[in-house]
């Protein structure tokens, strides 16, 4: 049993009696071997592939492609989005794929994200800090004052720069 092709069923039994003598290693052939010739067999004579399933399976084949298509095209619109709208450049991946892409985009979109919002924080909390210091009588404002209004024109200078 060394090394043949199997061609016809009738084969089938000696090729599952050869495999079970060699997992138990009563006979010199290499196991794989065997088993390897004996699922090809099984896999292609047994349960023989239609062109019905061939074609599902090329159909399947081309809309994941078509879908990874529009996926970067999406991707690509998000990369317009962000430079055009955040002003944030968004660098070409090393590697031209979609996973990579995507985590690019995703990265720059979070950061975009984050500077947004840490500079709506910081002139919230400049606003709140001089509203305080602004309701008290002119006369008992100190130098608190000048240093509220001096954060306050920083944050809105930092927003500003966001938002051009």
């Amino acid at each position: 049993m060394k090394n043949r092709r199997v061609t016809n069923l009738g084969a089938i039994p000696n090729l599952l009696q050869a495999s079970r003598q060699a997992q138990r290693g009563a006979i010199g052939v290499r196991r794989d071997s065997i088993l390897d010739q004996v699922y090809v067999l099984m896999n292609t004579l047994l349960m023989p592939i239609t062109p019905k399933a061939i074609q599902d399976l090329l159909d399947e084949l081309e809309a994941s492609r078509a879908s990874r298509k529009r996926a970067w095209e999406v991707l690509q619109e998000i990369r317009g989005v962000l430079e055009d709208t955040a002003g944030v450049t968004v660098s070409p991946p090393f590697k031209k794929t979609i996973d990579l892409e995507g985590k690019v985009v995703k990265d720059a979109v979070r950061k975009a994200l984050q500077e947004r919002q840490t500079a709506l924080t910081g002139l919230m909390h400049a606003i709140r800090d001089f509203r305080t210091l602004a309701d008290q009588p002119f006369t008992l404002r100190g130098s608190e004052y000048a240093q509220a209004v001096q954060e306050l024109n920083k944050a809105i200078g930092r927003a500003n720069e966001i938002l051009q």
